[in-house]
């Protein structure tokens, strides 16, 4: 199955990892048994870098189930003081 991946912040040092690359979306292909977990293991992301993920406006854990044209969003851990 194909995914679109959308990385923000700190994150799109990524997005070389994905194909069709433009700004920082691109897409990645993965089995159709697919979860979150696995784009994680795709292009490299530690789940530490990673605060919240969306799967087409939703935000779910890393267990979720992915389906083919799903756009899941990747947004970074922020800091601060």
């Amino acid at each position: 199955m194909r995914v679109k991946v959308k990385l923000y912040g700190h994150l799109r040092k990524f997005v070389a990892k994905l194909q069709e690359a433009n700004g920082n979306t691109g897409w990645v292909e993965l089995n159709d048994e697919a979860t979150v977990m696995d784009i994680y293991t795709a292009i490299g992301l530690n789940f530490d870098e990673v605060m919240v993920v969306d799967i087409n406006g939703k935000i779910v854990g890393k267990e979720a189930k992915l389906r083919t044209g799903d756009l899941v969003s990747f947004f970074p851990t922020v800091g601060g003081g």
